[in-house]
C-alpha cells in the first residue's frame, strides 16, 4: 500500500507485507525518489488459505504525519505482486512513465485528529576500563558515566519537534560490509539513527537519483558524534519545510597538542519546499558548518516539473563559500545540473548535464567528485513477448548508456559505454548482460575500461527466495589506485554469488560467496609492479 497521507502529491508511506506477515517500508519523495531508510511502527499479519492468502496492515495515526480537522483528504494506491508469475496489479492502475503522485485514489475521513505526539527515550551508559601494569596487577581503574535523552514532540498534526542531547546508538542497525579497497569515490552508507531519519526526504534536491555525481545533498552520516541536536520538520498548506541543527564533538577529537581539539563544529540547516502541482515542486536549501574559525555556506535553488503524462525536468544551481582553517584565501565555488526524462511502456530515455567547480565544497552533502563538466544519456526499448507462447518471460530490455565529463582535476576526458540486453521472466528471475568500454583519467594518466558483465536472479524454489551470480567473463580491466604517484592498470575477474534461503517462514537467512582473481598488475619495473607480481 502507498499512502499520501498529507494529501500533497510529494511524498509518500509505501508498505509491504508479505503472506507471512513480513513487513518493509520505503519513503517515496518527488523529489529523492525511494528510501529504504525509514523504519516505521506499524503492524502486518498474513495468513495462508485453500484460495491464497489474506494480509493486514494496521498503521498507527502515530506513525505518520497528516493533517487533522474536520475534512481530511489523502491519498491511497493499493498493489500486489506474484513474484511466480512475475506480475503486478494494482488500484488505482500504474502507468509506466507516469508519476505515481498523480495516481492516487482520494481517501477521505471526517473528524479526524492525530494523538498528541510525545516521546521520551532517556539513556543511561557506564563503562569502567582498567589496565594490566604487570601480569599480576590491574592499574587504577577509569570510570566514565554518561546519560542523555532523546524526545519527539507533535506540536501539530503536521509538524514534529525532536530533540537530543548526548543520544546514545548503542541499538542502532550495524551498517552492511562495504569493500573500501581500491575505491574512486567514497563509499555511502545510509542513515539509521532515528533522530535524525524524520522528514528526511524534504532535504533531498531535485536531480540528485540516478548517475549523477551528487548523492545526497544533506548526509547525516557526516555529523558522527553530535552532543546535542534539534530538528524541525512539517507541513503548512503548499509549504513543506525541514530545520536541523546540530553539534558534531568527532572534528574536535584531536590530539591534545592540537590547539583544536575539543572543539565542535556546529551544523545549521534550513530547507523549504513549494508545490506547483502533483509531483512537481520547487524549493530552496541552505547549510552552515563551523569549526574553529573555518566555515562552509551553501545555497542552492531546485525545481521539478512532471510535464505532461510521461515527461519530467528538473534544475538544481547551488554555489559554496569556503573559509579555510590555514588562512588561506576564501574558496567559491558552483555547481549545477539539468535532467530530462520521457517514459512510457516501451520507450525510456533520459539524460542528464553536469557541472562542478574545481572549489565546490559541501559539508553536508556525499558527492563523488568535483572540477568536472559533462553529462550522461539512456536510452532503451521494452518488448513484450507473446503471453501465450512465451509463459516464462516477461519483457526483453536492449538499453544504451553513455556518460562522458572533462575532469579537470584529473586531467584528462572521462568516457563510458555501455550496451546492455536485459531480460525478465517468471520467479523474480533476470538475466542481464553488459559490454563496457571507455577510458578514464586518473593522475595525469588515460586507463582503458574494458569489461564484459552479466549477472541474473532467479526463484527456482520456495525455500531459495533470491539469487545473484555474476560468472568472470574475458579480462576485465580498472584502475589500481592505492598509491597515486603510481597507479596501475589491473585485469581482474569478479564472481559473487548471492542466495537467501527460508527454512524457517518468518525467518530469510542470506548467503554470500565471492571471487576476485587479479590477473596482471602491471608491465613496468617499479615497487608495487614487483610486490603484487607482474605477469
Amino acid at each position: 500500500m502507498s499512502l499520501d497521507a498529507l494529501g500533497s502529491g510529494q511524498s509518500s508511506y509505501d508498505l509491504f507485507s508479505n503472506p507471512s506477515g513480513i513487513q518493509g517500508d520505503i519513503l517515496n519523495t518527488s523529489t529523492r525518489g525511494e528510501d529504504t531508510s525509514p523504519d516505521w511502527v506499524w503492524e502486518s499479519a498474513g495468513k495462508v488459505t485453500e484460495e491464497g492468502y489474506t494480509a493486514e496492515m494496521r498503521i498507527p495515526f502515530k506513525s505518520i504525519r497528516f493533517k487533522s480537522g474536520a475534512d481530511v483528504r489523502m491519498g491511497v494506491i493499493f498493489w500486489r505482486g506474484v513474484s511466480r508469475l512475475g506480475t503486478s496489479a494494482s488500484w488505482p492502475d500504474l502507468q509506466r512513465g507516469k508519476s505515481i503522485f498523480t495516481r492516487y485514489a482520494p481517501l477521505r475521513m471526517h473528524d479526524l485528529k492525530q494523538p498528541r505526539t510525545l516521546e521520551v527515550i532517556p539513556n543511561l551508559n557506564y563503562s569502567l576500563r582498567q589496565t594490566r601494569e604487570t601480569p599480576a596487577q590491574w592499574g587504577e581503574y577509569d570510570s566514565k558515566p554518561d546519560a542523555g535523552f532523546t524526545v519527539k514532540y507533535g506540536i501539530t498534526s503536521s509538524v514534529t519537534l525532536d530533540g537530543t542531547y548526548r543520544p546514545d546508538f548503542i541499538q542502532v542497525e550495524s551498517d552492511t560490509f562495504q569493500a573500501e579497497i581500491n575505491q574512486r569515490f567514497p563509499v555511502f552508507y545510509s542513515e539509521k539513527r532515528s533522530i535524525f531519519m524524520e522528514g528526511m526526504g524534504t532535504f533531498e534536491l531535485a536531480g540528485t537519483v540516478g548517475d549523477g555525481n551528487i548523492r545526497t545533498a544533506v548526509h547525516t552520516r557526516r555529523i558522527v558524534d553530535p552532543l546535542c541536536g534539534l530538528k524541525l520538520t512539517g507541513n503548512l498548506g503548499n509549504f513543506t519545510f525541514a530545520t536541523l541543527s546540530a553539534s558534531n564533538r568527532a572534528p574536535g577529537q584531536l590530539d591534545v597538542s592540537d590547539p583544536n581539539a575539543g572543539e565542535r563544529m556546529s551544523c545549521n540547516i534550513g530547507r523549504v519546499l513549494y508545490s506547483v502541482g502533483k509531483g512537481s515542486c520547487s524549493g530552496g536549501l541552505f547549510t552552515d558548518t563551523e569549526f574553529a574559525g573555518r566555515h562552509n555556506r551553501v545555497a542552492a535553488g531546485d525545481i521539478s516539473l512532471h510535464l505532461g503524462e510521461h515527461q519530467s525536468w528538473s534544475a538544481t544551481v547551488i554555489g559554496s563559500n569556503t573559509v579555510p582553517l590555514d588562512g588561506t584565501p576564501d574558496r567559491n565555488g558552483m555547481a549545477a545540473q539539468m535532467s530530462y526524462g520521457d517514459s512510457s511502456k516501451r520507450y525510456e530515455a533520459s539524460a542528464q548535464l553536469e557541472q562542478y567547480d574545481h572549489d565546490f565544497k559541501m559539508d553536508t552533502g556525499s558527492y563523488n567528485r568535483t572540477g568536472i563538466t559533462g553529462g550522461w544519456v539512456y536510452s532503451g526499448i521494452s518488448l513484450y513477448p507473446n503471453e501465450t507462447r512465451f509463459k516464462w518471460l516477461k519483457r526483453v530490455n536492449p538499453f544504451v548508456f553513455v556518460r562522458g565529463y572533462r575532469d579537470r582535476v584529473q586531467g584528462g576526458n572521462d568516457r563510458v559505454y555501455v550496451a546492455a540486453l536485459r531480460a525478465n521472466f517468471t520467479r523474480q528471475g533476470y538475466a542481464q548482460i553488459n559490454v563496457v568500454r571507455g577510458r578514464e583519467p586518473w593522475a595525469g594518466q588515460l586507463f582503458d575500461i574494458r569489461a564484459v558483465e552479466m549477472t541474473g536472479q532467479a526463484q527456482p524454489a520456495h525455500p531459495l527466495c533470491t539469487g545473484l551470480v555474476r560468472p568472470p567473463l574475458g579480462r576485465p580491466s580498472r584502475i589500481y589506485r592505492q598509491h597515486h604517484q603510481h597507479p596501475h592498470e589491473l585485469s581482474d575477474q569478479q564472481a559473487p554469488l548471492r542466495a537467501r534461503d527460508r527454512a524457517v517462514r518468518q525467518l530469510a537467512r542470506p548467503h554470500t560467496y565471492g571471487l576476485s582473481r587479479i590477473l596482471r598488475a602491471c608491465s613496468g619495473d617499479c615497487g608495487l609492479c614487483r610486490l603484487w607480481g607482474a605477469v
